[in-house]
């Protein structure tokens, strides 16, 4: 037994254990290790966000396109809007809902609360409000769009020979930044007779 006791004591007094430069050096490595995943979350949070905000223009821009086929697919009488100097204009279209009856026009409010293709209902042929008619609304719901984008377009025409009303450089507008996310050159839409 004395012996078993004498030979760990030699091995412990002979087993080595970390040195001080062994231990530090661990040390660093593990605070330079951590730093570069700490420095990385930043831009890891950043390219996600740019990720969210690109398919959310994506998803605006494509829902408003097919809010506008729904609602210029069937109009009749269709015409631009006239500036107060009986020039068109060519942000402002002018039609009869078939669906509703009713005159409308649709155009673009960059000035408001919040930008977007807005719609107007009740309105006659001249493109003036009916007094009962509704305030306009935006095309697409605020609850449907993000608060920091919108969506406009430079031209809206219409050729009476095919039938084709085509909006010019429809895009999605960061509001926060004044970048435009994505565009479309130009929109068709087939008006069915």
């Amino acid at each position: 037994m004395k012996e078993q006791i004498s030979t760990i004591k030699k091995k412990i007094r002979g087993s080595r254990g970390f040195t001080l430069v062994e231990a530090l050096t661990a040390i660093l490595i593990m605070l330079m290790a951590s730093s570069i995943v700490v420095a990385g979350i930043p831009a890891a949070r950043s390219a996600y966000e740019k990720v969210v905000i690109a398919s959310n223009a994506e998803v605006l821009l494509s829902t408003t396109i097919t809010a506008l086929r729904n609602e210029l697919g069937t109009a009749a009488e269709i015409a631009n809007d006239k500036d107060n100097s009986g020039n068109a204009n060519e942000k402002t279209l002018l039609y009869l809902n078939r669906q509703t009856g009713v005159f409308s026009k649709i155009y673009t409010d960059t000035e408001g609360e919040q930008p977007a293709v807005m719609l107007q209902r009740y309105i006659d042929p001249d493109g003036k409000p009916k007094s009962n008619a509704p305030e306009s609304r935006q095309l697409i719901s605020k609850e449907a769009s993000t608060a920091d984008l919108y969506v406009t377009y430079d031209k809206v025409s219409f050729d009476e020979n095919s039938g084709i009303i085509t909006f010019t450089n429809l895009k999605v507008i960061r509001i926060s930044t004044g970048a435009v996310l994505t565009a479309r050159p130009t929109v068709s839409i087939r008006v069915i007779s």
